[in-house]
C-alpha cells in the first residue's frame, strides 16, 4: 500500500535530508523531481540547533531571511506579509512544538496556492498523530541567558474505545527578556489533533491550534542619525541600540485560534481526493508611546511619534478540494499525474487606531506646550533627551483621552480559484514535463471610515506555469521552469485605491539537482530571474500634484546553492548560499529609487551547519556547530527620504536626504551545541536528552534586517524526557 498522495512527514528523511515535498506541487513529490527549487527545514534540525521560536535567524536556507511573529518574511528579495500553515493562509504565529517541517517553495511557482509574493512562499507543516499501540509522551525544559524559560509538552497515542483513531496534543510556554530594559516576551501555545484512519489509506484529520504572543515594553528599531544643520541622515545610532523608547506601559499582543479539517481518500487505483477546510480568528492589540526613528545627535534629541492604541482583528478561512489522477499509457512507458484543484478563501480585517490629539499638552525640547491640560491631567514628553533620565509620562489609554482616530478600515477579500496541473514522465521516468494553469477571481469590499470611501473592486488572474526535469544520469538532474503569479495584497489594500490591477509577476528557475555517494551528498545549484509588475507608486501629474497608481516594477536575479552531505553515519554537514540582486526598475516620481536595492534584503547570505554523533566510549554524545553570514542590508526602502519641489514649482524629484543610503552592517555569528542522550528502564523505556547551547559564541553585536538589536552571547541548558 502506497503512502498518502497528500501527506509527507519527517520520517522519510535521512538525517536533515528531506526527500519529499508537499508544498511544491500540492501532492507528495520527490524534491529531486521538481522543476524549481524547494527547501525543507526539518523539526530535527530545529531541535538540534536550539531554535526557540520562528523569529530566529533562518539564514541556513539560501535567500531566506527576516521572519517575524507577524508572518513577515523575505524570500529572494521580495517581502511577504503572510505564509501558509498546512497549505492555508497564515499571518505568522507558529510555535515549533507542533511543527513537523518548514517548506519553502521559491519563485512565482507558489501561485499554485493562489495569491503569493513573487519571491515564493513558506509553508509550515504541522505534526500529525502517528499510529502507535501505546501513548508516547515527551516533556522538555530549557533555561538560560536573558531569563529564558521554555517548557514544551507532547503526547501521541491511540484514542480509547475508538478503533484506528489517534491523538496528538502539544503545549509550550516560552518566556525571555532582552538587553533593552523592561522588554519581555511570552509565547503560549496549545494544539490538539485527532486522526481517524480508514481502509485503503484514507483518513480524517481534525486539528485545533491556539497561540498567544505577548511583548511588554516593546523593543523599537534602532534610530537613525540626523544632522539638523545639514538636514541629512548620516547612519545608524548604534549607541542607542538598547534604549527603551516605549516605557513600561507599552504592549503588543497577538493571539490566534484556528481549526483545520482534512479528509484524504483514495477512490480507486487511479483517483485520490483531498478535501480540507480552515477557519481562523486573529487579534493584535498594541499600545505604544510613539517610536522614534530620528536622533538629532547635535541637539541630543530623539524625536518620537505620537502615542497610540490600536487593534487589528482578522477573521477568515478557506476550503480546498483536490482530485488527483494517476494513469499510464503504453504499458507504463508514459506515466501521468493530473491534479484538479478548486479552492475558496475569505479574509476580513478591521483596524481602528486612536492616538492623542494634536493639541494634547506635551514637552518638546524641554519646553512645555501651553495647551490647557483638560482631561489629560499631566504633560507627556514628546521627545527623549539623550543623556538625561527618560520620562515615560504618557496618559493611560482611555477613549476620552485618545480621541483622534488615525485609522479605521473594514476590508474584506474573497478569492475563488481553480488550478489544473499535469505531470508526465517519459523514457523510464528520466524526463518529467510539468504544466499548470490557475484561475482566480478576486472580489474586495473596502471601507475607509475616516475618508468615508467605500469601493468594491474586483479582478481576475490567470497564472500559467510549465517546466521540465531531465535526469541526465542517476546522479544529475537538470531542471527549468517558467511561472506566473499574482498578489491581490488583501491585507493592505486601501479603499482610496479604487479599482486597480493586482500585482503580477513572472519568473524563471533553472539549475541542477545532484545526488552522489548513495544519496549521502545532495545539492541543488541554480539561478532565478523574477519580475514584479503593477507595484503601487506615486505619479507626478502635469500640474505638479500627485496621484497613486499601480505602475511600478521590480526585478530580482540571483544564484543559490543548498546542500546536505552525510560524510559518515556519524557526521553530517549542510548549508545554503544565496546571492540576490533585487532592485526597483520603475517607481513613479521617485526616480532616485530606480537601481537601488530593496530593503531588508542581504545581497549575500551563507549558512553552514554540522553535527557529529560520537561512538565508542562517548556513545550518546553529539555536537553541533552553525555559522551564519549576512552581507550589509539597505535599512530603508529606496524612496525613503526623497525630496521634491513644491507643486507650484512642478513637484519634480530633487534628491534624497540620505536615508536611502543607510546600510545595516554585515555580520557573522557562530552557535555551538553539545547533546547527550541516554536510556533508562523503569516499567517502560525512558529516553533522556541533555542539551547545552552557546549562541553567538563570539558575542558579536549586530542588527537584524528589521533594524533591531539582537542578542549577545547566551548560554542555555535543556532537558527532554521521552516515554
Amino acid at each position: 500500500m502506497r503512502l498518502s498522495d497528500f501527506t509527507v512527514t519527517a520520517e522519510s528523511d535521512k538525517g536533515y535530508v528531506a526527500s519529499e515535498s508537499i508544498t511544491g506541487s500540492r501532492v507528495a513529490t520527490p524534491i529531486k523531481d521538481l522543476p524549481f527549487a524547494v527547501n525543507v527545514v526539518t523539526s530535527e534540525f530545529l531541535d538540534d540547533f536550539g531554535f526557540f521560536d520562528f523569529t530566529e535567524n533562518f539564514g541556513y536556507t539560501s535567500s531566506v531571511n527576516a521572519i517575524d511573529n507577524g508572518g513577515n518574511n523575505t524570500v529572494r528579495g521580495y517581502t511577504s506579509q503572510y505564509m501558509l500553515r498546512d497549505g492555508f493562509f497564515r499571518l505568522g504565529m507558529n510555535d515549533k512544538s507542533n511543527v513537523d517541517r518548514i517548506e519553502v517553495i521559491k519563485g512565482p511557482s507558489a501561485a499554485i496556492y493562489g495569491q503569493a509574493q513573487p519571491g515564493g512562499m513558506i509553508n509550515v507543516i504541522t505534526r500529525h498523530p502517528k499510529k502507535t499501540d501505546r501513548v508516547e509522551a515527551s516533556a522538555g525544559v530549557t533555561l538560560g541567558s536573558y531569563n529564558t524559560d521554555r517548557v514544551e509538552l507532547r503526547a501521541n497515542g491511540p484514542v480509547p474505545h475508538l478503533a484506528d483513531t489517534y491523538f496528538l496534543a502539544t503545549a509550550a510556554d516560552y518566556e525571555r527578556t532582552f538587553d533593552t530594559p523592561m522588554t519581555t516576551l511570552r509565547n503560549r501555545s496549545a494544539s490538539l489533533a485527532l486522526q481517524r484512519y480508514f481502509g485503503n489509506n484514507g483518513s480524517l484529520l481534525v486539528q485545533y491550534n491556539y497561540m498567544r504572543n505577548q511583548t511588554h515594553s516593546v523593543q523599537s528599531t534602532v534610530p537613525e542619525l540626523y544632522n539638523s544643520t545639514t538636514a541629512r541622515f548620516e547612519g545608524i545610532a548604534f549607541d542607542l541600540s538598547n534604549l527603551q523608547q516605549n516605557g513600561p506601559a507599552s504592549e503588543t499582543t497577538r493571539d490566534v485560534n484556528d481549526v483545520t479539517v482534512t479528509l484524504e481518500k483514495p477512490v480507486n487505483d487511479v483517483f485520490s481526493v483531498r478535501v480540507a477546510g480552515n477557519w481562523y480568528h486573529r487579534h493584535k492589540w498594541l499600545f505604544n508611546a510613539g517610536n522614534g526613528v530620528q536622533y538629532d545627535y547635535l541637539k541630543g534629541v530623539l524625536a518620537k511619534g505620537t502615542p497610540s492604541e490600536g487593534i487589528i482583528g482578522e477573521d477568515g478561512g478557506g476550503v480546498q478540494a483536490d482530485l488527483l489522477a494517476r494513469y499510464e499509457f503504453l504499458s507504463g512507458k508514459i506515466k501521468n499525474k493530473t491534479l484538479l484543484t478548486f479552492d475558496f478563501s475569505d479574509y476580513y480585517r478591521w483596524d481602528p487606531t486612536r492616538q492623542l490629539p494634536a493639541n494634547s499638552p506635551m514637552v518638546i525640547n524641554n519646553t512645555a506646550t501651553t495647551t490647557a491640560p483638560g482631561p489629560f491631567g499631566t504633560y507627556w514628553f514628546r521627545n527623549i533627551f539623550v543623556g538625561q533620565p527618560v520620562d515615560y509620562s504618557v496618559p493611560a489609554f482611555s477613549r476620552d483621552v485618545y480621541t483622534d482616530t488615525s485609522r479605521y478600515n473594514k476590508n474584506r477579500a474573497s478569492i475563488w480559484g481553480a488550478n489544473l496541473r499535469h505531470q508526465t514522465s517519459l523514457f523510464d521516468e528520466r524526463l518529467l514535463l510539468f504544466a499548470s494553469l490557475r484561475f482566480d477571481d478576486v472580489r474586495f469590499s473596502l471601507h475607509d471610515y475616516l475618508k468615508n470611501i467605500v469601493t468594491k473592486p474586483k479582478a481576475t488572474a490567470w497564472s500559467p506555469s510549465f517546466g521540465f526535469n531531465y535526469k541526465a544520469n542517476q546522479h544529475l538532474a537538470i531542471y527549468g521552469s517558467r511561472s506566473n503569479g499574482f498578489n491581490a495584497n488583501a491585507q493592505n489594500r486601501a479603499a482610496s485605491d479604487g479599482d486597480q490591477p493586482n500585482e503580477k509577476s513572472y519568473g524563471y528557475d533553472y539549475g541542477v539537482k545532484c545526488s552522489f555517494l548513495d544519496e549521502r551528498l545532495v545539492f541543488t545549484a541554480g539561478g532565478y530571474y523574477i519580475v514584479r509588475d503593477n507595484v503601487k507608486t506615486t505619479e507626478l501629474l502635469s500640474n505638479g500634484t500627485t496621484a497613486n497608481a499601480f505602475e511600478g516594477s521590480q526585478l530580482a536575479r540571483g544564484v543559490e546553492l543548498d546542500f546536505t552531505y552525510r560524510v559518515t553515519e556519524n557526521f553530517t554537514v549542510l548549508g545554503g548560499y544565496g546571492h540576490t540582486n533585487a532592485k526597483y526598475t520603475y517607481f513613479g516620481r521617485n526616480i532616485g529609487a530606480v537601481g537601488r536595492p530593496t530593503s531588508k534584503v542581504p545581497s549575500d547570505n551563507l549558512g553552514l551547519a554540522a553535527k557529529y554523533v560520537f561512538s565508542g566510549a562517548l556513545q550518546g554524545f553529539s555536537a553541533t556547530v552553525g555559522l551564519i553570514y549576512m552581507s550589509e542590508i539597505a535599512a530603508e526602502n529606496p524612496n525613503t527620504g526623497d525630496i521634491f519641489a513644491p507643486a507650484s514649482a512642478g513637484g519634480a524629484y530633487i534628491g534624497n536626504n540620505g536615508r536611502a543610503d543607510i546600510k545595516i552592517p554585515s555580520y557573522t555569528t557562530v552557535d555551538v551545541g553539545l547533546h547527550y542522550t541516554f536510556h533508562t528502564e523503569r516499567g517502560a523505556r525512558l529516553s533522556h536528552t541533555v542539551d547545552f547551547f552557546v549562541k553567538n559564541i563570539t558575542d558579536k553585536f549586530y542588527l537584524n534586517a528589521a533594524r533591531f538589536a539582537t542578542d549577545g552571547r547566551g548560554y542555555y541548558v535543556g532537558y527532554r524526557l521521552s516515554y
